[in-house]
């Protein structure tokens, strides 16, 4: 399992992970589905609606010959108010073996997995607005109707994620 990102926020969309599933069989395996799960580092469970799954590339049903890999790359949407913290992926595989394809199996077996951790969002306040006394407007905080002035904006991000500029 692969995760491109270090950081997501909450609410962000294409947030993208990347399965390899290995078939170490001598028989081609289809995987009909994967479900999509998610932990906490320590095992405690994240509810399914946190992350949304919106696509899966290839789609599946596909086939993974005897002793090769496939990588399938799932496109997310992390809720607003989904549980903050690192957070690991922990999907079940649904494949049939080729030859008796009738019967469903699932696998839960992760050799090298990925985490990522989830943020709250910047989250921008106006704290203050004053008029600016300099040349424009000596008498600052009072003005004339039609007389130009600065305005002095104090802002405040209430959120623990960075903002580097505002426009």
């Amino acid at each position: 399992i692969n995760i491109p990102f270090d950081v997501v926020r909450q609410g962000q969309s294409d947030v993208e992970i990347q399965y390899t599933i290995r078939n170490d069989g001598d028989s081609d395996a289809r995987i009909s589905l994967l479900d999509h799960n998610f932990k906490t580092i320590s095992g405690g469970d994240i509810p399914a609606s946190d992350w949304i799954a919106t696509s899966i590339e290839p789609d599946l049903p596909d086939t993974i010959s005897s002793n090769s890999s496939l990588t399938f790359t799932s496109l997310y949407t992390v809720l607003q108010n989904a549980q903050t913290g690192f957070i690991r992926p922990v999907p079940i595989v649904h494949f049939q073996d080729i030859r008796t394809i009738s019967i469903t199996d699932t696998s839960q077996t992760i050799l090298n997995n990925d985490s990522v951790q989830v943020i709250e969002p910047a989250s921008i306040r106006i704290e203050d607005l004053s008029i600016l006394q300099d040349t424009f407007a000596p008498n600052a905080p009072n003005v004339n109707e039609n007389q130009q002035f600065h305005l002095g904006v104090t802002l405040n991000n209430t959120g623990p994620d960075l903002i580097d500029s505002v426009k």
